[in-house]
């Protein structure tokens, strides 16, 4: 099952119900690979890279042909800075955290990605000098 990209508008009541079906689809077809190695950052940053190769390999053939080929193309989007920052986080390293955030770790929006990268890398941090 391949899903393109869906950009929702939630208007009405038809609408959420249109894009929670197409969510709880979506989940039911990918969460049990994900769950596989979720967590583990080698093998997330392994599959991120395989579907960097299988989007280049996908935009080569679809402009060798002139034609877009369904089901050649990644299922989602990585980022694989990101799943670096958290195995980083995780690690309690936080200045590879800041080197990624690059920013004062006072100067980051509370509500951030980034924010919450930094606060894991201080608890972890914390823990490990006990």
């Amino acid at each position: 099952m391949g899903f393109s990209d869906h950009t929702f508008s939630l208007s009405t009541e038809a609408d959420v119900e249109h894009a929670a079906t197409i969510v709880r689809t979506w989940l039911a077809e990918y969460l049990p690979r994900m769950k596989t190695w979720l967590g583990d950052t080698d093998t997330m940053l392994a599959t991120a890279e395989a579907d960097r190769e299988r989007a280049l390999r996908a935009g080569a053939e679809q402009l060798a042909s002139g034609r877009y080929q369904p089901g050649a193309w990644p299922d989602g989007h990585w980022s694989a800075d990101l799943i670096r920052a958290y195995r980083d986080a995780e690690r309690g390293d936080v200045d590879a955290v800041m080197d990624f955030v690059d920013s004062d770790p006072d100067g980051v929006d509370p509500d951030s990605v980034d924010a919450d990268i930094v606060a894991l890398a201080k608890r972890r941090a914390a823990e490990r000098k006990g």
